[in-house]
Order: structure tokens, then sequence, then C-alpha cells
């Protein structure tokens, strides 16, 4: 898992057993709240999945951590994830993020619904 304050489940774990505030302050804006949990982007090891780092720094933050979380789910239940032999089947779910289409891919929102 990734949650804020904590990059995994035990580290989560850890901190609400010692009472650890996890929110991160954040500075006023637009939509301000003053405190909020913050899931930082740890990135991509391109090299291990075997994406090439112009196509990962295009892909939604979303994506790429499904596929970590993947991952750590079949080695945390005890399975080689590289080992798997025949096809693995991935359940996704979705949701809208129009932020991240409008800011980080640039999509004019608006546009798309005019058309």
């Amino acid at each position: 898992g990734r949650f804020p304050g904590a990059a995994s489940v035990d580290a989560l774990w850890e901190a609400l057993r010692s009472s650890r505030d996890l929110l991160s302050s954040v500075p006023a804006g637009p939509g301000y709240v003053p405190r909020k949990g913050i899931v930082p982007d740890l990135g991509m090891d391109c090299a291990f999945w075997g994406v090439p780092k112009e196509v990962a720094m295009g892909m939604d933050t979303a994506q790429r951590t499904l596929l970590e979380l993947a991952y750590e789910a079949l080695a945390d239940a005890g399975l080689d994830p590289l080992a798997a032999s025949g096809r693995v089947g991935v359940v996704v779910s979705g949701g809208s993020l129009p932020h991240y289409a409008e800011e980080v891919m640039g999509v004019n929102l608006e546009e798309c619904r005019a058309e």
C-alpha cells in the first residue's frame, strides 16, 4: 500500500500504533484545506518494469502505482510475481481525475465537453 506518511502497510500500522500524525500542512491557495494526507510520487524503476523513460513520464501516477502494488501484493502473499506461468488476471478500478488531465496532461476539459 501507499499511504500519506507511510510507504507500506507495515509503516502505516507502526504509525497508527505510535499515534503518529501523518498529515502535512499545505500552503493557502484555491480550495485551501490547512492539512491533508500526501502520498509522495516515488517515481518508477523503468529498467525493472521494462518501460522506456519517455513512456513512464507520460503514464498516470495511478497506473504506475497499480503495477507496483500488484507486484507487492503477490510478493506479500508468498508468490514470486516474476515466476508466474500462463496468464495473469488483473482487476482495475478507475475514477475521474480532472486535475491530472488538465494540469499534468494539458487537456482542456471544457473543449472536450464542447465537442
